[in-house]
């Protein structure tokens, strides 16, 4: 990532308190599609040097980010900076059911430019009694 581009990405989040980034593509904020970030990979973080932490975040999940299905976001939720590593999903009920499953408190509707909160996933059952709870969730929201 040059750092031009991570500038840039700092530069947005203070702004908009946020970004989605596709460091493949250099495309910033989509317009269309649904964010859902891919579990295990949230960080949180006090404010500080945001370019610092930006740069050690792209470095240490660059082989994650250098696919260009993936999107590196990235916003403030007014005491921290959440980081994560996103895909771009185009069917709203498709992403509702990925966000679900990977346990999501919310996924982020680009064209609407806002998050669409997400009911808890189910925790007994088997796996396929939990897609199919997530399947019929996300036809109803």
């Amino acid at each position: 990532m040059k750092k031009t581009n991570l500038l840039k990405i700092a530069n947005e989040v203070r702004l908009k308190k946020g970004t989605s980034y596709n460091l493949v593509t250099s495309e910033v904020n989509p317009n269309n599609g649904f964010m859902v970030a891919l579990p295990g990979f949230e960080l949180k973080v006090a404010e500080g040097n945001l370019e610092l932490f930006i740069a050690e975040y792209v470095k240490q999940h660059a082989y994650l980010l250098s696919n260009p299905e993936r999107w590196f976001g990235i916003w403030f939720d007014g005491t921290d900076y959440i980081f994560d590593v996103s895909e771009l999903i185009e069917d709203k009920a498709e992403a509702i059911e990925a966000g679900i499953l990977r346990e999501q408190i919310a996924i982020w509707d680009n064209a609407s430019n806002d998050e669409i909160r997400l009911p808890e996933p189910q925790r007994a059952g088997t796996e396929t009694q939990k897609r199919e709870y997530a399947r019929l969730k996300s036809k109803q929201i």
